[in-house]
């Protein structure tokens, strides 16, 4: 995936499929687990950094 597509998907609820296409990019350089959303109904929060520092908040249906 591209830093552009990664960038589009900023606070959108993505699948596990999704997820892991993300994570399997270059463009990421890091992340974190913030926990349980308050704002996405049984959702994870995940920051991702990417290589320009550039921060993307993604949410994950948890299984």
């Amino acid at each position: 995936m591209t830093k552009e597509e990664i960038i589009n998907l900023d606070t959108e609820v993505v699948s596990v499929e999704t997820f892991e296409k993300i994570f399997a990019s270059d463009c990421i350089i890091g992340f974190q687990k913030v926990g349980q959303s308050g704002l996405k109904d049984d959702c994870d929060w995940y920051i991702l950094t990417l290589i320009d520092g550039e921060e993307v908040n993604l949410y994950c249906k948890r299984i």
